[in-house]
């Protein structure tokens, strides 16, 4: 669950906080807030009332635009957004021109970086263990 690797990731940060989690699952919303020590919302527009310097969205994708419209205007600075930013070219079109709307970096992420497969394979690259890959395959 990539959700799961973000939240990992900004909870590892000694400059960063994680405020909470949204999830329109209750259960499962629930759940990853108990795992990482935070608290649950049960509504974007709660966590966004937060004031937060940032967000992620990892929603389903057909979400991202609405999602991240909501955040530029609820007054974050940045917004790192799952890949693909949006499931058209207009709804991408219309993400980046609300963020620069309202001064707000946008990311997208490309979340392998943070698997644990492929932080195991850095590792063992690292440590010499295996050699310097060509290609990786899923």
């Amino acid at each position: 669950m990539q959700a799961a690797s973000y939240a990992h990731a900004v909870k590892a940060r000694t400059d960063a906080v994680l405020v909470g989690i949204a999830d329109q699952d209750p259960e499962r919303g629930l759940q990853m807030a108990e795992h990482f020590e935070t608290t649950y919302f049960d509504s974007y527009g709660g966590l966004l009332d937060q004031r937060l310097d940032g967000v992620i969205v990892n929603s389903e994708n057909v979400n991202h635009r609405r999602l991240v419209e909501q955040a530029a205007a609820g007054g974050v600075k940045a917004i790192l957004c799952e890949k693909p930013l949006a499931t058209t070219v207009a709804d991408a079109g219309a993400t980046i021109d609300v963020c620069a709307a309202h001064g707000v970096n946008l990311a997208t992420a490309f979340p392998c970086r943070y698997s644990p497969a492929f932080i195991r394979l850095q590792d063992q690259v690292k440590s010499g263990m295996i050699g310097h890959p060509i290609t990786i395959a899923a």
